[in-house]
């Protein structure tokens, strides 16, 4: 026992999902464009340029350094959040004053 399906019918149930499709991303968007947004990017270039004088002036460091770029390529770097966090606070905090 099958169900038959007219034209005019699939039209509708069409047009209907189209108009839900609209909605989902027209609330994405607007969920999205009420999000926060942080630019560090400035501060980030400033503090890598400092963390290259830096590295060529301690081994030790150029070393941990080199060791954190292989976790993290391999993918298997796990920082604490909450130290990244606070230590990113503290610097720009630092910046700032």
């Amino acid at each position: 026992m099958g169900m038959k399906i007219s034209g005019e019918e699939m039209f509708r149930v069409l047009q209907g999902l189209k108009q839900q499709n609209r909605m989902r991303q027209a609330e994405r968007s607007d969920s999205s464009s009420n999000s926060e947004k942080v630019d560090f990017s400035s501060e980030l270039q400033q503090a890598n340029k400092s963390g290259e004088v830096s590295k060529a002036m301690d081994p030790e460091r150029a070393a941990k350094l080199e060791s954190l770029k292989q976790q993290i390529s391999e993918g298997s770097y796990d920082p604490d959040m909450k130290d990244v966090a606070s230590s990113l606070l503290d610097y720009l905090s630092k910046m700032r004053s």
